[in-house]
């Protein structure tokens, strides 16, 4: 198996090759892809903050652990189950 390593952008999916790989056309190949982690600042937030606000104000109005009458014992009774 031969090896060949070039650094390309991803465009819609699609993994462009160098012209000087045209000779592997329709050859089947093996594909590995590694990145670098971009930090959030980077790439930007992958949320809107403002409906997770809405939600989490919409859960704390619906008061959903109203009939928990221990909280802590019922997250320890939760987590005994994954054991």
């Amino acid at each position: 198996m031969k090896a060949l390593e070039f650094e390309t952008t991803i465009e819609n999916g699609k993994i462009t090759l160098p012209e000087t790989m045209s000779n592997l056309d329709k050859s089947q190949v093996r594909v590995i892809v590694l990145w670098e982690e971009m930090e959030v600042s980077e790439r930007g937030q992958n949320y809107d903050p403002v409906a997770v606000e809405g939600a989490l104000r919409s859960l704390h109005e619906i008061n959903l652990f109203e009939s928990v009458p221990d909280p802590i014992a019922w997250q320890k009774q939760l987590r005994n189950e994954w054991d």
